[in-house]
């Protein structure tokens, strides 16, 4: 479920808290630190209040805002606690993890530039989601007591299975007096007011405490093959068709699906060994299991795909819920239900948020409650919902514009809590094709927020990923080894001015043009995403009614004219019965919206300005003796802009692009070729009918 805590500020969360300690402020605690915990992206999800007594010591609790009210206490998470700073660990994926007790303590070793990190208390350890420090390099302080040294040991323990490699600061090393029980980093540093980053990492290290038993080179020898075919035994080994290597494991009453080179197998492999014989390999013994699993799923598993959120089966359709029971619902052409060990293998990116379970009952129509969007507009709204459950493109790409105050982002967020949940729910334009790859590999639904223009190359990118397309990039910088990623995505863009111009993004584009909300129609943002949770399961609901129905009916559907998009068109013709629309209305008003684009195209290109300005029944020519013609229709600025072409075959392709739209306005271009030999020549006809 989409944590409702992303969409509190931190203001909000320090008026609630002057709020909720009124009581301890009145008793004389004074407030001493607000730490604030941020999911992967940097979007706050809670934080933790700290107030201290002169005498009666400190006192801490956490910060949460549930939908309605603000509560003293932690969200629930499922998959454990995040850490504190966990957008900088993120972003910061080859620094060195300093782990300390205490987020005070975590602030202090920042002020240095050092990468600092905790799970909070000194109970907190096996609360924690670790997962993020898979494969790093970590370091732990502990503080001068027993709770701290029993922390960092239940911190190393967390780690170990992670493939880690840690130390630990040797305390006995950093010169405490007999009576600084309970010092920490934050006492040594008083203590060293001069000390540098340098004389921080400069400290003493010596190995951490554990009560797990890892040997280097277990399991080798004898056991090694022994070890193997138990592994192998106990899960389904597979690769995909680019010879990526997966297994299908169990965990308690359900399977989950991984990447062979992935943090999760590398936990639940630990797991296995130590489940095995009470011991864990070290990171190499690790590895070379690893790659001897590679082995068996490459050359003895059989070839599966695997799926991102949603996947279709013998013409039924599966989509993850992104549950902790990988828990799937199947539509097919009879209806929908939730299952647990679907036919296809799904995957979860760590982006990933879950789904509400979906309830029946709902209607589509309750929809509009919380999208700023007209009629006819609605209707394309619900269109590409519907195909956004399409296991099979190509889709259309959803442009959302509108003026500052028109809910733009708050659009987009609905989209895709209703499809895809993300932590990062809208992401910046894609700064190039590597980029957007990485984000298609990662979601289902993509959506980018706040976008003013967009380039021909990312215009072109964006059409190859919604119609389906190859991407390729070299395997590693070092070598020349081509990888290439084909996806399918359904897109959602959003911006304020029209960024979208090109003919062929708008020609697979549906344009929602969202008007002005007046301050009398705004909803405070908190009431609005809590009448939203109330609302998506049913609404989720509706959704899959309605594709269960598009299956049953989509056999029968012929279009009296098949447009550019005709899958798309097909398939929510398919639910108009169900919608309870008249025959043809998505049809009406989808054909009203490609105009619309056509006239954005004719709009904001300079050459098809100058062709409608030019007053002509008809006239034949070379390019560059149309270029010079052209140029007589045009203003000299215009003329000298970078967008204005220089040449004569820069003319001949952006006429070919213009072709669709200006045929609208009446204008049949043709190229022929006349002459011969040398004197043969290419011949641009236009003529207006």
């Amino acid at each position: 479920m989409l944590n409702k805590n992303t969409y509190s500020t931190k203001a909000d969360a320090k008026k609630a808290a002057r709020q909720l300690t009124k009581q301890q402020i009145n008793q004389g605690y004074k407030p001493s630190g607000f730490y604030e915990y941020t999911d992967r992206d940097g979007n706050p999800i809670f934080w933790r209040i700290r107030l201290d007594h002169p005498t009666k010591g400190k006192w801490i609790r956490p910060l949460s805002f549930n939908g309605s009210e603000w509560k003293l206490e932690e969200p629930k998470f499922p998959d454990g606690k995040p850490l504190y700073r966990l957008h900088e660990i993120v972003s910061r994926p080859d620094e060195t993890v300093w782990i300390v007790e205490g987020e005070k303590c975590a602030d202090a070793l920042a002020e240095f530039g050092l990468l600092a990190t905790t799970s909070g208390s000194a109970t907190s350890a096996g609360g924690a989601d670790w997962l993020p420090l898979s494969g790093r390099r970590v370091i732990t302080w502990p503080d001068n007591d027993e709770a701290g040294l029993r922390y960092a040991k239940s911190v190393t323990e967390q780690l170990l299975p992670l493939d880690c490699e840690i130390k630990s600061v040797d305390i006995s090393k950093l010169g405490w007096s007999v009576g600084s029980v309970g010092s920490d980093g934050v006492d040594w540093i008083l203590l060293n007011p001069d000390a540098t980053k340098e004389d921080v990492e400069a400290l003493s290290m010596i190995d951490p405490e554990t009560d797990i038993v890892t040997t280097s080179d277990h399991p080798s020898g004898e056991k090694k093959p022994q070890m193997l075919e138990q592994i192998a035994a106990s899960c389904e080994l597979f690769h995909s068709d680019d010879s990526k290597c997966y297994a299908t494991v169990p965990i308690n009453s359900h399977k989950e699906t991984w990447s062979l080179g992935s943090a999760g197998f590398r936990g639940w492999l630990a797991g296995r060994c130590y489940q095995a014989d009470k011991s864990i390999p070290k990171s190499q013994a690790l590895t070379d299991l690893i790659e001897s699993l590679k082995g068996v799923a490459r050359y003895g598993g059989d070839e599966q795909p695997v799926f991102i959120r949603l996947a279709g089966k013998d013409k039924n359709i599966y989509l993850d819920l992104g549950n902790d029971k990988w828990g799937v619902v199947e539509i097919t052409s009879e209806g929908w239900k939730v299952i647990s060990d679907p036919p296809v293998k799904f995957i979860r990116p760590q982006s990933l948020l879950k789904l509400p379970k979906p309830e029946r009952g709902g209607s589509i129509n309750e929809l509009g409650k919380f999208l700023n969007v007209q009629d006819d507009d609605l209707i394309l709204v619900i269109g590409f919902l519907l195909f956004c459950l399409s296991p099979n493109g190509p889709y259309p790409i959803l442009i959302i514009q509108g003026e500052q105050g028109s809910a733009k982002s708050t659009f987009g967020r609905v989209i895709r809590s209703l499809i895809d949940p993300s932590s990062g729910m809208l992401r910046s334009a894609p700064k190039n094709e590597h980029n957007l790859m990485i984000a298609a590999q990662n979601g289902w639904l993509l959506g980018f927020d706040n976008l003013s223009n967009i380039k021909a190359d990312m215009s072109d990118s964006l059409c190859r990923l919604a119609t389906g397309g190859g991407f390729s990039t070299r395997k590693l910088y070092s070598d020349g080894e081509e990888s290439i990623f084909e996806a399918t995505r359904p897109i959602c863009l959003n911006g304020i001015t029209e960024f979208a111009t090109r003919d062929d993004l708008l020609d697979r584009s549906l344009i929602i043009k969202l008007p002005t909300i007046p301050p009398s129609k705004r909803k405070d943002e908190k009431d609005f995403w809590s009448e939203f949770e109330e609302a998506r399961p049913k609404i989720l609901g509706a959704l899959l009614d309605l594709v269960s129905a598009v299956l049953k009916n989509l056999p029968n559907v012929r279009l009296a004219e098949s447009p550019r998009m005709a899958d798309f068109a097909k398939f929510v013709t398919a639910a108009e019965p169900a919608l309870g629309w008249s025959d043809g209305a998505f049809m009406d008003a989808y054909i009203r919206n490609r105009d619309l684009g056509r006239e954005i195209v004719l709009e904001s290109d300079s050459v098809a300005q100058a062709i409608l300005n030019w007053n002509l029944n008809s006239w034949f020519g070379t390019a560059t003796e149309l270029l010079v013609e052209l140029e007589g229709h045009t203003l000299p600025n215009v003329v000298r802009s970078p967008y204005w072409p220089k040449s004569a075959s820069a003319l001949s392709n952006k006429l070919n692009r213009l072709l669709p739209a200006l045929r609208e306005k009446g204008f049949d271009i043709e190229s022929t070729s006349e002459g011969k030999g040398n004197a043969k020549r290419k011949i641009i006809r236009i003529n207006r009918v």
